[in-house]
């Protein structure tokens, strides 16, 4: 049962990682020894990748997910374009966005 739910929550969302770390040195459930899981993380450079991820480090996402996720902010964008990468440069532009690139 537990795997089907973490496969469930793994499908529902969009990991771009994942890490598996062992709770307890007695391998009994519902006990985290709190001083080993953050051992195994650091040591996993999970601590790390999420440091620079809070940094703000570049995403890099496909033209058409950057449309499925952000057309809604400029509708007109996406009027008589086909151009994916033209459609992308002109919601960036319509929200007066800083420093991004689009490649």
């Amino acid at each position: 049962m537990q795997l089907q739910q973490l496969m469930e929550t793994l499908n529902s969302t969009e990991p771009h990682y994942v890490r598996c770390v062992k709770p307890n040195n007695l391998l009994k459930p519902a006990i985290f020894e709190n001083v080993n899981i953050m051992q195994q993380l650091r040591c996993g450079g999970v601590l790390e990748a999420i440091r620079i991820s809070c940094a703000g480090y570049p995403t890099r996402r496909a033209f058409f997910e950057f449309i499925n996720r952000f057309s809604l902010l400029a509708p007109e964008a996406t009027e008589a374009n086909n151009d994916e990468k033209a459609v992308c440069q002109k919601i960036l532009e319509k929200m007066e966005l800083k420093g991004y690139q689009v490649l």
